[in-house]
C-alpha cells in the first residue's frame, strides 16, 4: 500500500505519495477546497489506486495516477442531488465504477454508478436508508453494500446487498447509538471475508460479524474510557 497525504496549499490540495516500492516520494496537485477527496479506487485501466476529488457544483470527476502530469476530467451526466459513497468494479472490467447514493426516477432511495466516461453505469434502488457503506470482498472486484435504516424497537437494521450477480445475507441488527465499518478480516481458518465491525457508543464495546453463511455476531474487546471507533473510509469533505 503506498500512503497518501492530502495537504491544503493557498486553496488547492497537494497530494504527498510515499511509493512503496521504491520509498520515493511524490508531490502533485489535484482538486482545490471545497472538492470531495475521493481514495482508494482503480479509475486508470492497468494502473494501480487513482487520486481522485469530485467537484460537486460542476458534478464532475478528476483523477490522475502519481506518474501522470495532469488529470482527467469528466461531467457525469444526469447526477442529480447525490453524496459520494465510495467505488467499485460492478462489471469487472479492471476500471472501478464511482458510487453515490441519490434518489432514483420514482423518488427512491439509490445507489448509482458512474464510469470515468461520464456515464450511469447502475441504478440500485434500496429501502429507505440513513447512511450507505462500501464493504471490500478479498476474492470479488464487486463491492458489497451496507445499508443502514434508522432506529427501531429492535435497533438499527442493516441489510446487505451486492451491486452485481446475488448475495444472500439476513438482515442484521446493531445498537441505535453504534458506529458501523467495514472491512476484510482473517478467520480461525486463515480465510480471508469481508466483514462489518461497530461499537456501542455508551458501553465501548466492539464487535464483528463475518459476512458469510452460519458467522455469528462476536464480542471482541471493549475500548478503553474516552476512545471512540473511527470508520475507515476513502471519502473526505472538504467543506
Amino acid at each position: 500500500t503506498d500512503i497518501a497525504a492530502v495537504a491544503r496549499k493557498n486553496g488547492d490540495f497537494e497530494w504527498n505519495i510515499q511509493l512503496s516500492a521504491t520509498g520515493q516520494k511524490v508531490s502533485k496537485n489535484l482538486g482545490r477546497y471545497g472538492d470531495t477527496i475521493i481514495g482508494g479506487c482503480k479509475l486508470v485501466p492497468n494502473k494501480g489506486r487513482s487520486m481522485a476529488v469530485f467537484r460537486a457544483r460542476e458534478r464532475r470527476l478528476l483523477f490522475m495516477g502519481y506518474d501522470e502530469t495532469s488529470p482527467r476530467s469528466v461531467t457525469l451526466e444526469g447526477l442529480g442531488n447525490s453524496n459520494v459513497l465510495g467505488c467499485g468494479d460492478h462489471d469487472s472490467d479492471g476500471v472501478d465504477e464511482v458510487l453515490f447514493t441519490t434518489r432514483d426516477d420514482n423518488n427512491r432511495m439509490a445507489i448509482v454508478g458512474f464510469n470515468t466516461s461520464g456515464r450511469r453505469q447502475l441504478v440500485g434502488a434500496f429501502n429507505p436508508f440513513v447512511r450507505a457503506i462500501v464493504v471490500p470482498r478479498p476474492n470479488s472486484l464487486v463491492p458489497l453494500v451496507a445499508a443502514l435504516s434508522g432506529s427501531d424497537k429492535e435497533g438499527r437494521q442493516i441489510r446487505i446487498k451486492t451491486l452485481a450477480g446475488s448475495f444472500a445475507f439476513p438482515l442484521l441488527y446493531v445498537d441505535r447509538n453504534s458506529t458501523v465499518g467495514s472491512g476484510i478480516f482473517t478467520d480461525q481458518g486463515s480465510e480471508q471475508v469481508s466483514g462489518l465491525f461497530w461499537t456501542n457508543n455508551k458501553t465501548g464495546k466492539v464487535f464483528r460479524r463475518l459476512l458469510r453463511n452460519g458467522s455469528r455476531t462476536t464480542a471482541l474487546f471493549a475500548l478503553p474510557q474516552g476512545y471512540t471507533l473511527t470508520r475507515p473510509q476513502y471519502i473526505r469533505r472538504t467543506r
